[in-house]
């Protein structure tokens, strides 16, 4: 549950980016062509952890990037629930 809600809550853990490193999540629901960029920005800990949480049912294909859209994570599939 995500703020009372059904949602998804990503927990990850970075290589190469140090703390106060910023990434931005991109988002592409099934029925979407291509992924977008969601609003949140996401902060990397002092151990390299971050957290991010989406309320929804759909399946959803996510990746994480930095705002240069330099580094970017495998894609995530989380199914339909």
């Amino acid at each position: 549950m995500v703020r009372g809600k059904p949602g998804i809550i990503v927990t990850g853990t970075s290589s190469g980016l140090g703390m106060g490193a910023i990434l931005a999540p991109w988002v592409r629901n099934d029925d979407a062509g291509q992924f977008t960029e969601g609003r949140a920005r996401i902060l990397v800990d002092t151990s390299g952890d971050f957290t991010w949480q989406r309320r929804g049912q759909a399946t959803l294909h996510i990746q994480m990037r930095t705002p240069d859209g330099e580094l970017s994570s495998n894609i995530l599939t989380i199914p339909r629930r």
